[in-house]
This record gives structure tokens, sequence and C-alpha cells, in this order.
């Protein structure tokens, strides 16, 4: 399959206070556990893993330069005008290739997921220009989460990531201008389709210190 593999991790992490990249949950920094799921979820790939890196770009390619399996990791100089332009700068260095967008704001999620995003994108015919995110359906959204989102009766699912975007729609993102959030392709999208998955770490968000101990406690 043509699918680059793109790992964001970018932005400050102001909140969290340290970069989210380099976190430690259940004793695994944060990297390392999504590359792990990557390698044990889709195998061989026909490029390396993309880590496209920003703020902390030194810490992250140290650690990254002590791994067995390496990366490709590429500083994005514009990196503070938002996550568009980290996908941007990943277009240029991935052309022609569908692209599986994973941010490290979601770490948690499972080399099953990854799978399922696959062979949904592979059964769909690797569409130039499809958009496939996972999503929970109503049954299996926790009631309360610490993002402030509820379940409720009648309540369609809950899309998370990694999202999966077709070449083409990789290439209409370079025209986005640097403040256009990446949804706006959405519209553009055909199909723009779904997977259901039975794993909340989709929705899982690590932004602050709170979300770093709640993520720990869940990995026991």
């Amino acid at each position: 399959m043509n699918v680059a593999v793109v790992l964001l991790a970018a932005g400050a992490s102001s909140r969290l206070g340290e970069p989210k990249a380099l976190a430690e949950i259940g004793g695994t920094r944060v990297l390392a556990r999504m590359l792990t799921a990557v390698d044990d979820g889709l195998g061989a790939l026909s490029t390396r893993p993309l880590v496209v890196t920003g703020a902390h770009h030194g810490p992250i390619a140290a650690f990254l330069a002590e791994q067995d399996a390496r990366p490709e990791v590429a500083f994005h100089p514009g990196w503070a005008l938002g996550r568009t332009t980290s996908v941007q700068a990943a277009a240029r260095l991935r052309p022609e290739q569908d692209m599986l967008l994973w941010p490290v704001d979601v770490p948690l999620v499972s080399a099953a997921v990854l799978r399922s995003i696959v062979h949904e994108w592979d059964s769909l015919g690797q569409p130039a220009n499809g958009w496939l995110a996972p999503s929970l359906g109503p049954s299996e959204v926790p009631a309360t989460k610490a993002t402030g989102m509820e379940r409720g009766p009648g309540m369609g699912p809950r899309f998370g990531h990694p999202i999966l975007l077709g070449a083409g729609l990789t290439r209409m993102a370079l025209g986005l201008g640097p403040d256009a959030p990446l949804r706006q392709l959405r519209q553009a999208a055909d199909p723009l389709a779904t997977v259901l998955v039975m794993d909340d770490a989709i929705l899982d968000d690590l932004d602050t210190p709170g979300d770093l101990a709640r993520l720990r406690s869940k990995m026991g």
C-alpha cells in the first residue's frame, strides 16, 4: 500500500510543560509507543515513518537516534503557524502518497486500530480524495471523559485519530492557508468515510498534566 505514516510532533506542548512526544506513559515514551504500534500494526512500509518536529526538535531527534527502528525526522521551521503547516511539510516530503496522520496528542491508539484503518482504506480502493477517520459508536463512548464528552440518547459516533488522507487531498492541503484547519478538506473528500472501532484511545487527548496523569492511570 502507498501509505506514508506521519507522526505529528511539532507543537510546543506549553500546557503540558514537557514535550508530549517524550512524555512517559506506562514506562514507555510516547513516540516509542507509537512507533511500536505502527510496526506491530502495519508491518513493512514502502517508506519509513516520518516524524515532523518543531519546538522540541533537538531532544526528540536525540531520543529517536537511540532507537533500534529509526524513522525519518524532519524539522519544520514554521511549526508555530499551526498543525496544518506540519501536514503540508509532510506532504512535500511524501509526495503522491496517501498519508496516515497521527498526532502525538493522541498517543495510546493500538496496533489493532491502525490495522483496522488501513484495512478499511484498502477495501475502499485507496481513494485519491478519500478521508478516513476511526470512530466509536454511541455504545462505546464512555459516559464521561476528562475532555467533557458525554454520552446521551441518540448521540452519533465520535470521530478520532489518526486519520488517513488520499494523495489527492494531501495535494489540496498544500493550498490551504496556515490558519486554515485541516478539516476544511472534508468538504472535498470523496468518500468521507469512517471505520468503527472499540478502542476509546482514539479520543484520548494529551494536553495537560491532568491528561497525562489520567493516561498513566489508564495504562496501569
